[in-house]
């Protein structure tokens, strides 16, 4: 993991944390017809199918797309950020009114899906 450093936020002094990956992911009915779709979009065929109802691209910076067959999801999508402290992020988006939920959670180590 590289070395993570906090910023100042220039608008009200307060620390927040640096957000040093993201990944989105998109819900979708027809697998072979979004992998296509996308592989349109972005000119290039996924990077992985680490099984048949998945797809992945990744982009500069360790950002990423997933696009997944989940039928009654479809058209849901969600997007994760990690971040040097997620106690300090939960607490910061708190305060901004942002609902966080159960859904902050505090990985030690990447997993390897």
């Amino acid at each position: 993991m590289a070395t993570l450093h906090s910023l100042d936020n220039v608008f009200s002094g307060e620390t927040i944390v640096t957000i040093t990956n993201a990944l989105a992911s998109v819900a979708v009915k027809d697998i072979d017809a979004a992998v296509r779709w996308y592989a349109k979009v972005f000119a290039r065929p996924a990077e992985s199918t680490p099984i048949p109802e998945l797809a992945e691209w990744k982009f500069p910076g360790e950002c990423g797309l997933q696009v997944y067959a989940l039928p009654e999801r479809a058209g849901s999508r969600s997007c994760t950020s990690t971040v040097s402290d997620v106690d300090l992020e939960a607490s910061r988006l708190e305060k901004l009114g942002v609902a966080t939920g159960a859904k902050m959670h505090r990985l030690n180590r990447c997993q390897p899906w």
